[in-house]
């Protein structure tokens, strides 16, 4: 006899269940839905300030401050005349590097310049709260804090502290060098050149030993100082600069003494480290060349012989760290020109020639820094600092607030 099998499947749901199930997943999806749009509502924050705008920020607060610094030990009674003007001449090179960069777009709002130091105007921090990667003046490569409150010597006010703050402001600039773009680098390169003339100026006045900035070797690069790279340092043939006859370098306000190829802060135009490097090996032959026909037609032993040649023993120097800079960095210079014609009235007058050959080389240098990458930017710099006290030395009677930026000043 066949026993009847008992059936164990369950029942099916009743067809009503199954809308239950369809509206869950409908109410998830509407909330999925209004929660994404929600969040795209939402403003979103604005991107903070980069480190080029840091950078500048902290370099118009300095300058800001340092002007009110040096008008404040202008005032004190125990500097003397020649002291005195020097500090004259600082807060006003400080006070127009302040103005230029409170007129950029976008500028913050800067420290009061005619603030007192005694008020706190030289002592603080920059505006910027913290840099972008460290601290300023401690050359660890930071782009925004100030520097001109620490690490200085010397009473309140007097010169002492002034030169040491500048030197601060200095070493601040050039930290930040590898962290800004190529323009802002050019131009944070030659603000602090200028404040480099007015501390020698100082000291010099004020019979003080001149403070060095932290500054790298013309050579160095990211792996330390080297006049000739390892031949494993430049896989393949090297990069060569354009040929100077097709770079334009000729045009100037006497039509004989180079130019730069473009202005000094066009790195993002287009000019390459390997051209930046040549219009500046050409316009230190330039100098070279107009230095040596100056100097055989002054008078053996006079001011200006002994002038000239100091200015063409620096400019050989200048030379020799191009060639160290090119070499470094594997890039062949074009061939020197033989000579350079000297404008008209040259015999009569050398002096304008000088100071334009002086100027044209600065003008280089800073574009140089423009164009170079951030590993060898400071050594560009260097070369600027050198050039910027050729110039102060050609027309000794306006020092430049941004020596090779011509349209700055």
């Amino acid at each position: 006899m066949i026993e009847p099998v008992n059936s164990t499947t369950p029942p099916t749901d009743p067809p009503r269940r199954a809308w239950r199930y369809w509206v869950a997943g409908a109410v998830a999806v509407l909330v999925a839905l209004g929660t994404a749009t929600a969040v795209a509502l939402q403003p979103q924050p604005s991107p903070g300030p980069s480190r080029s705008e840091l950078a500048l920020r902290s370099a118009q607060d300095d300058a800001a401050r340092l002007a009110a610094w040096a008008r404040s030990a202008e005032g004190t009674r125990q500097t003397t005349a020649g002291v005195r003007d020097a500090l004259a001449s600082a807060a006003s090179v400080l006070g127009r590097q302040a103005s230029l960069l409170a007129s950029r777009p976008g500028a913050s709002a800067s420290a009061d310049p005619s603030r007192s130091a005694s008020s706190g105007g030289a002592s603080g921090s920059g505006a910027s709260g913290s840099g972008a990667s460290g601290s300023g003046a401690s050359g660890s490569g930071s782009a925004g804090s100030g520097s001109t409150g620490s690490g200085s010597t010397g009473s309140a006010g007097s010169p002492g502290e002034v030169v040491a703050r500048l030197t601060a402001s200095v070493d601040a600039r050039l930290a930040a060098l590898p962290d800004v773009d190529g323009p802002t680098a050019a131009l944070l390169a030659s603000l602090a050149a200028g404040q480099s003339l007015q501390a020698d100026g100082i000291a010099a006045a004020a019979g003080l030993s001149p403070q060095q900035p932290q500054q790298p070797s013309a050579a160095t690069t990211a792996t330390g100082p080297s006049s000739t790279p390892p031949p494993s340092a430049c896989p393949g043939a090297p990069a060569a600069a354009s040929p100077p006859a097709t770079a334009a370098t000729r045009q100037s306000a006497a039509a004989t003494i180079p130019s730069p190829a473009a202005p000094a802060v066009s790195a993002a135009s287009g000019v390459s480290f390997a051209d930046a490097l040549a219009a500046v090996d050409r316009a230190e032959a330039a100098s070279e060349y107009t230095l040596e026909t100056a100097l055989a037609r002054s008078a053996q032993g006079s001011s200006d012989a002994a002038a000239r040649a100091a200015a063409l023993d620096a400019h050989r120097r200048q030379l020799t760290a191009v060639a160290a800079l090119a070499s470094a960095a594997c890039v062949t210079l074009p061939a020197q020109d033989a000579g350079f014609a000297v404008p008209q009235g040259f015999a009569t007058d050398p002096t304008p020639a000088l100071a334009a050959v002086a100027e044209s080389a600065a003008e280089s240098w800073a574009q140089l820094v423009g164009a170079a990458p951030a590993d060898r930017r400071g050594a560009a710099a260097q070369g600027l600092f050198a050039a910027g006290k050729l110039v102060a030395g050609a027309a000794p009677s306006s020092a430049p607030a941004f020596p090779g930026l011509p349209a700055a000043n």
